[in-house]
């Protein structure tokens, strides 16, 4: 292979197909490496006009294109019979790489993946350009994370690789069905084109397989794919009805943006976080397993982020070595967490969730802090059993009293007659008296505190109930806290009996409080940056892009995206509670884009007869439509003037080659031989004459005056000249000639009066 093709030098080779080749190659007038895509004609036969045509429109349309997530098309022109396409080189790893090296995707990496895609996609279809080759090797990973889309403006030439190829090309196996009859495209046949490659990095199968291009047609045309969560168990109900939508037969049946399609991704990876609650678990297993899952989880999450494929979680066996052989942890039969397939998967995508699966890496994070598991001790033997201990709650143990001498029945009752006859009539009225009114104190107090616990209508309060409630709760309260009882007609040792306080009537449950709704987020980019930002008729200088907001409230917004030069966008979005949401705007020109490009660079650029104060290389927006004049003009060459007529939105290109202008440090007046600048012959000379009428008018020759005014004849070297012609009270003339050696140049000119 040569190491030349046109002006470019090759440097490696990339990809290579029967009709054409991808190579890597340096641009030696900008100094980029690029990448440059050929097909070679003589393969197309009679269609190489049409085919060249085709290109050619397409890379047209894709010129206004400005995504960091599309690879940059430079430009596309036949050279050395092949028609090449220069294009960004862009370093990564593309998404059929990554299939074929059975790296596996977990949901996060489809999700990014997806969503700069559908950016891409997007930015592309408000644009009017549709992709016709979406496939798995045009999606590249660069080093750094960014995605972009190839083969933007030159996507029909892989086409044409179906009517040369007698084996199936790739890009057929993600053709959507109208795309497939030869039926007009849109944004949604790219739509069902990315589902094809998500499908496949979710199965590392391809939705519609097939030996041959008439098989895939088939399939295609008149059958629906597996589901993704039949053909790989950890994918999620929720997820595999995402990508069947994108698969639909009818494109309105599908997604109708990339953003809408990476929305209901987003609520996938968001279904993942809310793991539905365990089973409910007798007491006594609980503290053994909660453990052995958490400590589970941890672990998975300390290597979740090393690589896109995902391993299972590790199983903590420590605590279960340490637990005694009757304990439950040692009792809990273990559970496998894999499954049937050869490889690791996400644990976000497992539909099925095992009797210790843990929470999934997105919610390691919220999880409480992890604590050790109880292990009940081993029962002791009937000869350990220890004396019963207080019941909770009974305060102080109750020591065993001393003995002492029994009293009979009879002797006790005689001593308490003779005290009672000796006290006197009025202290025991006095007693009976503070008794009743303390015990009418504690009912009101207790019936009281049940009213106001219990409140009842008026009318359908009882008096009388409420007076006879207290009554038992009342005997409760005057009863002591512990009853000591000892049978006197035991020998035995005394036996002491505790008797706990009753529990008291447990409070009304508070009602369940309502829902509190969590502020979301909202991250805003646009295309350029620095665009202004309102939020339901709100802003502030610093709500500029790229910019996040925090504290949104859940509900219905409207955002508005303005920069100068560019028209304003709008777009309503539904806030979920604490969700995260990503707005990317891209703004459309106000005006016309002009870029300007002269050989050499650095000349000045004006429009109609004013400054812009652009240099060249530079690109610039005309606010105002219509017809303009643009002049380029660097001092040493002649001056370039361009008319044309702009509309808004349109894209405007200007490359002049600006022509040097000729040395005037030798100018030769003829006539009488006089020498006017300088000394010598005339030889190889060219003759000017300049005749006005009236005479006397002001010859300048590249605004350098000639002594002798009109009429006037000199000689000058061969080049180019601007000649300006002026007198006073007449209009000044200017003419651009171009003196040849040995030729003879004349101007005749009739001055008209201001």
């Amino acid at each position: 292979m040569s190491n030349k093709l046109g002006r470019f030098e090759i440097l490696g080779e990339i990809a290579r197909s029967e009709i054409g080749s991808v190579l890597k190659a340096l641009d030696p007038e900008s100094g980029q490496t690029i990448a440059l895509k050929t097909i070679r004609l003589q393969m197309l036969a009679e269609q190489s006009s049409s085919v060249v045509q085709q290109i050619l429109q397409e890379a047209a349309g894709a010129k206004t294109l400005a995504s960091h997530n599309i690879a940059q098309l430079y430009g596309a022109e036949e050279m050395d019979d092949q028609f090449c396409a220069a294009m960004e080189y862009v370093q990564g790893n593309s998404v059929a790489t990554m299939l074929a090296r059975n790296e596996g995707f977990s949901i996060w990496d489809l999700l990014d993946i997806a969503r700069q895609t559908c950016q891409g996609l997007d930015h592309a279809h408000s644009h009017g350009v549709v992709h016709f080759s979406l496939e798995p090797a045009k999606i590249m990973v660069t080093w750094d994370g960014t995605v972009k889309i190839l083969s933007y403006g030159v996507s029909c030439m892989s086409t044409f690789c179906c009517q040369v190829q007698g084996v199936a090309p790739q890009i057929v196996h993600y053709m959507a069905a109208e795309q497939m009859q030869g039926d007009p495209m849109d944004s949604r046949s790219n739509i069902f084109s990315l589902g094809a490659i998500l499908y496949e990095m979710l199965t590392e199968k391809k939705a519609f397989p097939g030996a041959n291009v008439d098989e895939i047609r088939r399939q295609v045309l008149e059958k629906m794919p597996v589901p993704p969560d039949q053909a790989n168990r950890k994918v999620l109900p929720a997820l595999s009805a995402v990508i069947m939508k994108a698969l639909a037969k009818a494109p309105e049946a599908r997604h109708q943006s990339g953003q809408e399609l990476v929305s209901e991704l987003e609520h996938c990876k968001e279904g993942t976080a809310r793991q539905p609650a365990p089973a409910a678990r007798p007491a006594s297993t609980a503290p053994a397993t909660e453990a052995p899952a958490r400590k589970a989880a941890a672990a998975a999450a300390a290597g979740a982020g090393s690589s896109h494929r995902v391993s299972a979680p590790a199983i903590d066996t420590s605590l279960r070595q340490r637990a005694p052989e009757n304990s439950v942890a040692a009792q809990q039969p273990e559970t496998s967490s894999g499954s049937s397939h050869g490889f690791a998967a996400d644990p976000a995508m497992d539909e099925k969730k095992s009797a210790r699966s843990g929470p999934s890496f997105s919610e390691i994070s919220q999880l409480p802090p992890l604590k050790e598991a109880y292990v009940a001790p081993p029962e002791p033997r009937q000869a350990e059993i220890p004396a019963p201990a207080a019941a909770p709650g009974a305060g102080r143990p109750v020591a065993k009293p001393e003995s002492r001498p029994r009293i009979q029945p009879k002797q006790a009752a005689q001593r308490a007659a003779t005290e009672i006859k000796k006290t006197p009539s009025r202290l025991f009225a006095y007693s009976i008296a503070g008794a009743v009114g303390l015990i009418a104190l504690v009912v009101v107090a207790i019936a009281f505190r049940i009213r106001s616990e219990n409140p009842e209508p008026e009318n359908n309060m009882r008096p009388n109930a409420q007076v006879a409630q207290p009554a038992p709760a009342a005997q409760e309260a005057a009863a002591p806290a512990h009853a000591v009882a000892a049978n006197p007609d035991d020998d035995g040792p005394e036996v002491v009996t505790i008797t706990s306080r009753p529990a008291r009537k447990k409070p009304k449950a508070a009602p369940v409080p309502a829902p509190i709704a969590i502020p979301g987020q909202l991250t805003v980019n646009s295309t350029p940056e620095g665009a202004e930002v309102k939020l339901d008729g709100r802003s502030d200088p610093s709500w500029v892009t790229p910019f996040n907001m925090s504290g949104l409230a859940p509900g219905a917004h409207i955002v508005t995206v303005s920069k100068a030069g560019y028209v304003a966008e709008n777009r309503s979005i539904e806030a979920a509670s604490g969700s995260k949401m990503f707005l990317v705007v891209q703004l459309a020109p106000a005006g016309a884009i002009v870029s300007v490009v002269s050989q050499p660079a650095g000349a000045a650029i004006f429009m109609d007869g004013h400054d812009t104060g652009h240099v060249t290389p530079t690109q610039f927006i005309v606010d105002k439509s219509g017809a303009h004049t643009f002049a380029v003009r660097k001092q040493g060459f002649l001056e370039e003037t361009v008319t044309a007529t702009l509309q808004a939105g349109q894209a405007f290109h200007l490359s002049p080659t600006l022509k040097p202008l000729g040395s005037t440090d030798e100018i030769k007046v003829g006539g009488r031989f006089k020498k006017i600048f300088g000394g010598g012959d005339t030889a190889g000379m060219g003759t000017v004459v300049v005749k006005t009428s009236p005479k006397g008018a002001q010859v300048a020759v590249n605004n350098r005056v000639v002594d002798k005014p009109a009429p006037v004849e000199f000689y000058l070297n061969p080049g180019n000249y601007v000649i300006d012609v002026s007198m006073s009270g007449f209009k000044s003339i200017h003419r651009v000639i171009t003196v040849e050696k040995s030729g003879k140049v004349t101007i005749e000119e009739t001055m008209a009066r201001d």
